[in-house]
């Protein structure tokens, strides 16, 4: 499942433990990503690296590291 920190995103839900259902937990981990593509529509990977963490070196480093392996993933399908 996605990765949620309850922190910053806790009043997207009731109680924290509703992340435990796989459909409520996608559900805002999209609405996150959805919001952060929405500020950053120009600039994929910033958008991707909000997704972490609103710190720029940390967002970067967290956009490279998403990107990678979405790149190894998508060279082993062929």
């Amino acid at each position: 499942m996605m990765q949620v920190n309850t922190r910053w995103h806790g009043h997207r839900v009731k109680e924290p433990k509703d992340l435990l259902d796989p459909l409520t937990n996608v559900r805002v981990a999209a609405q996150i990503l959805s919001e952060q593509i929405a500020r950053h529509p120009h600039d994929a990977a910033l958008a991707i690296g909000n997704y972490h963490s609103s710190r720029p070196d940390r967002a970067r480093w967290y956009a490279r590291h998403v990107l990678r392996l979405y790149t190894n993933l998508k060279t082993q399908r062929r």
